[in-house]
């Protein structure tokens, strides 16, 4: 929803003759943290890095020096989301592993084990960044790889993954740019006008599916 609504916002500024910077690229398609970061709220990103990272030296400092600016910067991201721990805790988890990746050189890895590294620590940060307190994050996590009572696959796994496959999969595509390479291809063969109909049907389909949930909760509410 996050990415939906920037991308409604852009639309709707260039009606009025407005130009917002894109923000997402992909986002799930990184090959690593930093990478995930160039990629995912790009705004926040920019401008931390223009307003707070580059005035208090950024990386043109000594190595020790470099560390406190790019802490500062992970903590007001944390703390920017809200006034809890887990925000804190989130955004610190995110500094120590791009504070990793910049000292082993291996932010600019591009393989199928680095793309495995870095949703697995995307998708167990969110667990952090999602939860109510540092607690219940714990718990989640403990829970997720098999550290419960329950087992790692129950039933009330397998009920969400029976009730939402096709939405899965759909969105798995989505998250690359697969689908938009393939809109310009179409383009350049001439038939322009497929993807105007394709956004038309998956607006009616999201409409549908509004007005069937009885509960649509918009996470992003309390910011």
């Amino acid at each position: 929803d996050f990415s939906g609504y920037s991308d409604m916002a852009i639309g709707l500024g260039k009606m009025f003759g407005f130009h917002l910077p894109e923000n997402f690229n992909y986002p799930y398609i990184a090959s690593s943290v930093t990478d995930f970061w160039r990629r995912w709220h790009i705004t926040l990103s920019s401008w931390l890095r223009d307003y707070v990272y580059i005035p208090l030296g950024g990386n043109q400092v000594t190595t020790q020096h470099w560390i406190y600016n790019l802490l500062i910067v992970w903590l007001l991201t944390g703390i920017w989301h809200g006034a809890n721990w887990t925000y804190v805790l989130w955004g610190l988890v995110y500094f120590i592993f791009i504070l990793f990746e910049k000292l082993t050189g291996i932010s600019n890895a591009k393989s199928v084990i680095s793309h495995i590294y870095t949703m697995i620590v995307v998708v167990f940060a969110w667990i952090i960044f999602r939860s109510p307190d540092v607690f219940s994050a714990c718990r989640y996590t403990g829970c997720m790889v098999g550290l419960s009572a329950s087992r790692f696959i129950d039933g009330t796994f397998l009920e969400y993954v029976k009730g939402t496959y096709v939405i899965l999969i759909l969105s798995l595509i989505g998250m690359t740019p697969a689908v938009s390479k393939l809109f310009n291809c179409f383009r350049k063969k001439g038939f322009g006008w497929i993807e105007p109909l394709y956004l038309l049907l998956i607006f009616f389909l999201s409409v549908l599916e509004v007005v069937s949930s009885t509960y649509n909760p918009f996470i992003y509410f309390n910011f």
